[in-house]
């Protein structure tokens, strides 16, 4: 029930048609502008993973912050929701595809990027794997996909 609607032209061997006879019209943007979009998510998906793994495999993320600001207390408090906030946008992204398999793919991996992490945190000095952060980055994970789902649903509409 893929094709359900279109049937086979007599124009070409490949061709298909609309029900009403029409051949949709192909055009070289559409498929390069796909290209284009596919590689630029690409990127930034491995970009953020990478500022992820800087952030979540340093010794003391608060360390970062300049004792000037006097944030690192708060950046203390605030670490259980860090997890949550910083793996949403990645949920975003891995659900941002056009395919369904695509999309579960891209889910996939990044629950897998997201269980990897908390693992690597083991050998770490200073750091140690904590089963609330790994379901605090899961909740984050499903809290992107679900905007995800909201903003493809609002947009199809």
């Amino acid at each position: 029930m893929r094709n359900a609607g279109r049937r086979r032209s007599s124009a070409g061997e490949g061709t298909l048609t609309r029900c009403d006879g029409t051949v949709p019209e192909r055009r070289l943007c559409d498929s390069t502008s796909g290209m284009a979009a596919g590689l630029a998510r690409a990127i930034l998906c491995a970009s953020y993973g990478a500022l992820l793994l800087f952030l979540l495999l340093t010794e003391d993320p608060s360390r970062l912050i300049p004792e000037e600001w006097e944030l690192r207390e708060a950046a203390n408090r605030l670490e259980p929701a860090a997890h949550l906030i910083l793996f949403a946008p990645l949920g975003i992204l891995a659900s941002a595809h056009t395919t369904p398999a695509r999309r579960k793919l891209g889910f996939a991996l990044a629950v897998a990027f997201a269980i990897t992490v908390e693992a690597l945190q083991a050998p770490m000095p200073g750091r140690e794997p904590q089963w609330t952060d790994c379901m605090a980055s899961l909740v984050g994970l499903g809290l992107g996909a679900g905007v995800c789902w909201m903003l493809r649903s609002i947009r199809y509409r």
